[in-house]
Parts: structure tokens; sequence; C-alpha cells
């Protein structure tokens, strides 16, 4: 927790500031997964998605949050 805590801090109070999330906070990267040693077509491969971790931890704080008032 030590070495992310000023950036968690940094993004929470940005986002509480403008009420919007900084630019790029929910982009998602696709990565291509091999099902088996050494693919030979795209049937052999997986694509997964990729999220940061900030989003993350804010999507769940917002959703329990909002779960209590719902």
């Amino acid at each position: 927790w030590e070495i992310i805590k000023e950036d968690v801090l940094r993004f929470l109070k940005e986002f509480h500031r403008n009420r919007i999330l900084p630019r790029g906070t929910n982009s998602s990267f696709i990565a291509l997964i091999a099902k088996f040693d050494n693919p030979q077509s795209l049937d052999n491969i997986r694509p997964i998605s990729l999220v940061g971790r900030l989003y993350k931890i804010f999507s769940k704080t917002l959703a329990n949050k909002m779960r209590k008032v719902i």
C-alpha cells in the first residue's frame, strides 16, 4: 500500500474535484493468450481484456456505495 498510496489518493482527489474520470482511466488493452504451446491458428488463441487497477478499485468502491443506497 505504501508504494501506491500517493497515486491512489491523487486519482481519488482529482475525481472528487473535477467529477470526471481522468482520461484513459477506463481504457483496456486486449491481449492474446495462446490456449496451447505454439498456436497455429486463431482458434488456438484467446483474447482477454486488461483493465487498469485504479479503475477496478474505483468501480468496485462505487458499486459497493451504490448497493447501500439502492
